[in-house]
């Protein structure tokens, strides 16, 4: 398959979302999550996506100390010193937040 467009990344596709309402906000990062198809020319599997902390505090609008401020609340894998985030987890997580 060929792609007329360069892939977009998650961080890009992040950054052109109006983030007024969080309901709003999910549902366009998951349009824009649809629309692309290819990274660094294999496919890419939303379900398995890890975040690091700057990735996730990026995709969900915080500075990285907000994020480490609020860990207890946040789902998170710690592997070793490492602090990681599955997408779907915080997706699900933000979701819940009123």
């Amino acid at each position: 398959m060929t792609l007329n467009h360069k892939p977009k990344t998650l961080l890009e596709v992040n950054h052109e979302i109006d983030t007024k309402d969080q309901e709003s906000c999910v549902n366009q990062i998951e349009d824009a999550m649809s629309e692309v198809e290819y990274v660094y020319d294999s496919p890419l599997i939303f379900d398995n996506l890890i975040l690091d902390v700057r990735d996730a505090a990026r995709f969900l609008k915080l500075s990285e100390k907000t994020l480490y401020n609020h860990l207890d609340d946040i789902p998170h894998k710690r592997i070793g010193r490492s602090i990681r985030f599955l997408l779907p987890d915080l997706t699900k997580w933000l979701r819940s937040q009123n």
